[in-house]
C-alpha cells in the first residue's frame, strides 16, 4: 500500500501483461510448450497428415476448445511443432562452446538422444511433405551455415581450394543428418561411440575434399569414364 496527499492506493502484487497477470501468462506459455513437446511426439510417431484433429485431442487429452486457445488449427499446430523442433535443434547446435566444432557436434547429438522426436519429424517426415518442406529446408540451410562457418575457422586450407565450401559444408550435413537418423533407428551406440565415429567421418571428408586435385588436365576429364 503507498500514501500519497491522503489518497490510499493498492500497488498490483503481480504485473500485468495485455490484461492479465503475469502469472496467469506464465502458466500459458508453459501449457502451449507442453502442448508442441506433446505433440512433437506424436508426429514423430504417426507423421504429419496421418491423425486427424480429434485424434490428436485424445491422444493429448485435452478438450479441442483448449487447443483452440492456444493453435487456431491442426495446421497451426503441426507448423508450430515443426517451428519449435527446429529451434530446438540449431539452439542445442550452438550452445557448447564455439572453439571446438567437435564440442558443437556433442551438444546437438547429446539434445538429439533426449529428444529424437525433433529431428526425426523434421528429417523424416517435414523433408518428404511438400506443404510441410520449408520446414526441414529452413533447419537444413541453418545447419549448413553453422557448418560452413566452422569449416572456414577450423580448416588449415585455404577458402581457394578446388572444392567450394559452401558445397562441402552442404554435403557434410547431409551425411550428418543421414548418419543420425540410422543411429536413432539402430539404437545400438551409446553418444560417446556415435559421436566419436561421427567426428572422425567428418574429419576423413574434409581432409579428403581439401587435397583432392587432378595431377593433369586430362586425368581430370577422363575421371569416371
Amino acid at each position: 500500500m503507498s500514501k500519497n496527499n491522503n489518497t490510499v492506493t493498492k500497488t498490483p502484487d503481480v504485473e500485468t501483461v495485455d490484461g492479465r497477470t503475469t502469472r496467469y501468462a506464465s502458466h500459458r506459455i508453459q501449457r502451449r510448450e507442453a502442448l508442441l513437446e506433446q505433440t512433437t511426439v506424436l508426429l514423430a510417431k504417426y507423421g504429419l497428415r496421418a491423425l486427424t484433429i480429434d485424434d490428436i485431442v485424445e491422444r493429448l487429452d485435452i478438450a479441442k476448445p483448449a487447443l483452440y486457445r492456444y493453435f487456431s488449427s491442426k495446421e497451426d499446430l503441426i507448423r508450430a511443432t515443426l517451428t519449435r523442433a527446429r529451434e530446438d535443434l540449431v539452439e542445442a547446435d550452438m550452445a557448447a562452446d564455439n572453439s571446438d566444432w567437435r564440442l558443437q557436434l556433442l551438444g546437438a547429438i547429446r539434445f538429439i538422444a533426449v529428444r529424437p522426436e525433433a529431428f526425426i519429424v523434421l528429417y523424416r517426415h517435414a523433408a518428404n511433405d511438400p506443404e510441410y518442406h520449408s520446414y526441414f529446408k529452413a533447419y537444413f540451410d541453418q545447419a549448413s551455415e553453422l557448418t560452413l562457418e566452422r569449416l572456414v575457422r577450423f580448416s588449415a586450407n585455404s577458402p581457394d581450394t578446388p572444392v567450394s565450401f559452401d558445397f562441402c559444408a552442404r554435403a557434410l550435413v547431409s551425411f550428418i543428418f543421414s548418419a543420425t537418423l540410422t543411429w536413432i533407428e539402430d539404437g545400438a551406440w551409446e553418444i560417446k561411440a556415435f559421436h566419436k565415429w561421427l567426428v572422425l567421418s567428418a574429419v576423413a571428408l574434409t581432409e579428403s575434399w581439401a587435397v583432392f586435385t587432378f595431377e593433369s588436365a586430362a586425368e581430370e576429364e577422363n575421371f569416371g569414364q
